[in-house]
């Protein structure tokens, strides 16, 4: 496959391909360059937090004005309208044409699409706590995939924070009922399940191309959400339906979405992608559900239950251990490099010295 990517960033062919058929000096050089523009594991870790807070009052918004509204027509038009928003950015160069050019940026924001619309069907068509479990089992998808095809590594301390974030964000949930997996909801929680394997595959699959020399955050969302409109837009009009009635409150409250739910958030979870590995990413996007459930709580005066606020506790202790584990890992190929580096040059240096036989 090749892509356009060439001209504004002196790319060589193949730049955002997927991994296979790709030499091992390129990737070294890729990666090299790469590495050199990531922020640091906190600032990354801000990001993300910014845009987990961000997409959790998401719920609110929809709870106070969106509840009425098709989920397909408005997903077009929030992830539509919020990409275009985001055309100033890049409007002086070429990124729209190169990016579109790219096969890559096509599969990503078909797995973005293919996210959100089997999130929202599967949601109506089984329980809120099984959507609930099921969607938070994505981290676990994100770590497989992770491991698969970015070599993310592991140990027991990361392992242990990703079974604590599910457990905690199923109590947040509620808790599990299992009579929620009846035969006679078998399709919404397929549907749910399936929309967790494309939002993993959407977060690795943003953690592989942001690793390529010259990629721009802010024209690479804005050309990824432009796509997944694309790709949501054929699905809105087989089988959505265009609302009949808008009044003043569905246009604040879907400007705000757009704005504040869509834009921002995804560009601040992008730029954080860039220093985090997927894993951590999704660990702290399980954020999510907790500052939901505190600004419900003083908004919509809903309560929480004991066993909630526990879920919210462990989800944070969750965050904590992987974290740490990311950091000590950082800190084992740091060293891991700084010895190879120091075996080298002690080669070198016996080379020199030695007398020619």
């Amino acid at each position: 496959m090749n892509c356009a990517f060439s001209r504004p960033f002196n790319l060589a062919a193949n730049e955002l391909d997927f991994p296979w058929g790709r030499s091992r000096k390129s990737i070294g050089e890729r990666k090299n360059v790469a590495m050199k523009r990531l922020p640091s594991a906190m600032r990354a870790g801000l990001y993300t937090l910014a845009a987990s807070f961000l997409w959790g009052t998401s719920f609110v918004a929809v709870k106070i004005g969106l509840a009425d509204l098709d989920p397909l027509w408005f997903l077009f038009v929030r992830i539509l309208v919020a990409s275009l928003l985001l055309l100033p950015f890049f409007m002086r160069r070429w990124y729209w044409r190169e990016y579109l050019g790219s096969p890559a940026v096509w599969l990503i924001g078909f797995a973005c699409a293919m996210g959100y619309v089997l999130q929202y069907i599967g949601m109506v068509e089984t329980s809120a706590s099984a959507a609930a479990f099921l969607i938070n089992m994505g981290i676990i998808f994100v770590a497989l995939f992770s491991w698969m095809w970015l070599n993310e590594p592991f140990d027991w301390l990361k392992i242990v924070g990703i079974v604590l974030a599910v457990a905690g964000a199923v109590m947040l949930s509620g808790g599990m009922q299992w009579k929620s997996f009846a035969a006679g909801k078998l399709r919404g929680n397929i549907l749910v399940l399936a929309a967790g394997l494309f939002w993993a595959a959407y977060t690795v699959g943003n953690k592989w191309i942001l690793h390529r020399p010259g990629i721009r955050v802010v024209p690479l969302t804005a050309l990824v959400l432009f796509v997944a409109a694309i790709w949501i837009l054929p699905m809105a009009i087989l089988w959505g339906e265009w609302p009949a009635d808008i009044n003043r409150n569905h246009l604040v409250v879907t400007g705000y979405m757009i704005l504040f739910c869509t834009a921002a958030p995804f560009v601040l979870w992008t730029q954080g992608l860039r220093g985090v590995q997927p894993t951590v990413s999704a660990a702290i996007l399980l954020m999510e559900p907790v500052f939901a459930a505190v600004l419900s709580y003083f908004i919509l005066q809903e309560r929480l239950s004991f066993i909630e606020w526990v879920g919210a506790g462990v989800i944070f202790i969750a965050i904590l251990l992987v974290s740490l584990s990311e950091s000590i890992l950082r800190r084992l190929r740091g060293h891991t490099q700084l010895s190879e580096v120091g075996s080298i040059i002690a080669t070198k240096s016996e080379d020199q010295n030695a007398f020619p036989g």
